[in-house]
């Protein structure tokens, strides 16, 4: 059971989830027409976590195959249902106009996102994570469309607040097969997930180690991604690799033991996957040297620190024995 800490937000993934297809019957008589989304099985969400599903149920998403119909030769010659059919035929003739209009709107949304300045970015960053909720298929095609490195490129020059929306919309992506996929095959989304992790909003560092634990669980293949992430932002920085983490955990933007949990949920996760022993003690040398054993230490010795926090703790030091 996950520990309470954890329960309400999408971090307990599968890994690998399996593909799911949320499936509609087309309009035809004698055929079955299929369209099919795919998304990653999550768990309820905590009220400040974006939205799944939106109007879709929390249970997980089914294959729905709806039987052909098939339509008698009197039924043809029905006036009611050759009216129904004319009706249908005008739908499908207005549909390819809609889907058109929709996908010039996909094209330049990333344009948008570059071109706009002040409230008009603010209010198109807000939406994000709503058209992403209502248009299933806007997740792949903004993927494909360097979606991703506008999100880095836009957030790398924006403040906390329009960070957070970005990283509302990026949850919103990486509850997605073809989203998580253009994240795992995109290095520089996680190394900007990391860099945030150390800001000045909490709320945004929260975010941050929220996602980064949806990314690490999701796959086992994605761990050493991550580490691959913080040696690049470290190196970069001229720090020892996790120097972010660890800031956290030395609480030096205040006292947060919610953020306490993320981080050390994020190192032992991180940890507890890693395919060698010497990708293992390269994470766990660098930690020692920033100071880990006395973090760990301080909280052990003190009496108000949370149980879960407590086992958190504990957890490292004997992975690390």
């Amino acid at each position: 059971m996950a520990p309470p800490f954890l329960r309400g937000f999408p971090s307990m993934l599968p890994a690998p989830p399996a593909r799911s297809l949320c499936c509609v019957q087309g309009e035809t008589n004698s055929h079955t027409r299929l369209s099919c989304s795919r998304s990653v099985k999550t768990e309820t969400l905590a009220p400040d976590w974006p939205t799944a599903r939106g109007s879709e149920s929390d249970d997980d998403v089914m294959l729905v195959l709806m039987s052909p119909v098939t339509v008698s030769s009197n039924a043809v010659n029905d006036p009611r249902h050759r009216a129904a059919q004319t009706g249908s035929n005008q739908d499908r003739n207005r549909r390819p106009q809609t889907r058109t209009s929709e996908y010039v709107e996909k094209q330049t949304l990333t344009e948008k996102l570059y071109n706009s300045q002040g409230p008009e970015l603010r209010r198109s960053l807000f939406s994000l994570k709503q058209l992403f909720q209502d248009d299933k298929d806007l997740v792949p095609e903004f993927v494909a469309s360097e979606g991703l490195t506008c999100f880095v490129k836009v957030g790398a020059e924006a403040d906390h607040n329009y960070q957070n929306y970005i990283l509302r919309a990026l949850s919103q992506i990486m509850l997605f097969v073809d989203g998580m996929n253009g994240v795992i095959n995109h290095s520089e989304t996680v190394q900007w997930l990391y860099t945030l992790t150390g800001s000045l909003s909490r709320l945004v560092v929260k975010t941050s180690l929220k996602l980064l634990i949806v990314f690490v669980e999701y796959a086992e293949s994605n761990s050493p991604l991550l580490i691959n992430a913080v040696n690049a932002v470290d190196g970069q920085r001229g720090v020892n690799p996790w120097s972010y983490l660890m800031e956290v955990l030395e609480e030096r933007n205040g006292s947060d033991t919610e953020l306490l949990m993320f981080a050390m949920t994020l190192i032992n996760k991180t940890l507890a996957v890693l395919p060698d022993q010497d990708s293992f003690y390269d994470v766990t040398d660098s930690l020692e040297q920033l100071g880990m054993e006395t973090i760990i230490h301080k909280h052990m010795n003190n009496k108000g620190t949370e149980p879960d926090l407590r086992a958190q703790f504990t957890s490292y030091e004997v992975s690390n024995t």
